[in-house]
């Protein structure tokens, strides 16, 4: 728990220090410097004699490179997606949840609108500037311990309501049933990441490609040096942006428009 905890924490400080790009920028130019100091080192020492990379292992390198960048960034784009999506059902299923609370007898409204309050005080907080894998524990107990008191204060409520009414009023459970569900969707949607080791396997090839692009360079008569930076900067940008979308609550790309709607409903109860 505590190496999960401390690998969280550096998670979040890399994100909110805004050091990703410059590390990965510093890393991919170590890989186009090391490629390319091995390309003039052979090719001094090589009597002469032209240097060609094996054309088969490069491309055979930049495909791979192709693939995991492809599966990954849409891998990740397709969960944000989700998530955005899991956001407008919680919403709908809230503000449809306590709409429906007017079905009770006015006499046993005031309780159950009060739970609703609090529940939704706590699910804002919850996703809040998380910043601590403790912290958020802390905060989903609560959460929790509401949505069951809210369950039981809407199950009581129902079932003090005199008949017919009984039959009119007992839609407030599937009601409070499909909120807790959209609440519950959205919370293990945030453990919904592809392995580390998948994304541990992407920068290995880039680093690679990055390699074999300085090697390319120096043992070519080639001295445009246009292309090397494009692909530096080009592969920083999708690797950036693509851990950005895995991690919507800690990075630049944010449902933020979303959480402010919860927000907003909040303030309209």
């Amino acid at each position: 728990m505590e190496v999960l905890n401390m690998y969280d924490q550096l998670k979040i400080f890399v994100f909110e220090s805004q050091l990703l790009p410059g590390i990965l920028v510093l890393l991919l130019g170590l890989s186009v410097w090391a490629g390319r100091s091995l390309g003039l080192y052979q090719k001094k020492h090589a009597a002469g004699a032209k240097l060609k990379p094996d054309e088969i292992s490069v491309a055979a390198i930049f495909g791979l490179m192709s693939l995991l960048v492809t599966f990954t960034f849409s891998g990740a784009y397709d969960r944000f997606e989700n998530r955005r999506n899991l956001l407008v059902a919680e919403y709908n299923t809230i503000s449809t949840a306590y709409q429906a609370v007017d079905l009770l007898p006015a006499p046993l409204q005031p309780k159950v609108r009060d739970e609703f309050q609090i529940l939704l005080d706590l699910r804002i907080d919850l996703y809040t500037d998380v910043q601590d894998h403790e912290v958020f524990e802390g905060r989903l107990r609560l959460f929790e311990e509401s949505s069951n008191r809210l369950w039981k204060d809407v199950v009581a409520a129902v079932n003090a309501t005199p008949y017919p009414k009984y039959l009119v009023a007992a839609q407030l459970l599937t009601a409070v049933s499909a909120m807790n569900d959209a609440l519950e969707n959205r919370r293990m949607a945030l453990k919904q990441h592809l392995p580390t080791m998948i994304y541990a396997l992407l920068l290995l090839v880039l680093l690679i490609g990055a390699f074999l692009a300085g090697y390319n360079q120096a043992t070519t008569e080639s001295r445009d040096w246009t292309m090397v930076p494009i692909y530096v900067v080009v592969t920083v940008a999708v690797f950036y942006i693509t851990i950005n979308l895995e991690h919507p609550l800690a990075g630049v790309i944010s449902l933020d428009d979303f959480h402010a709607e919860i927000i907003n409903l909040r303030k309209s109860m």
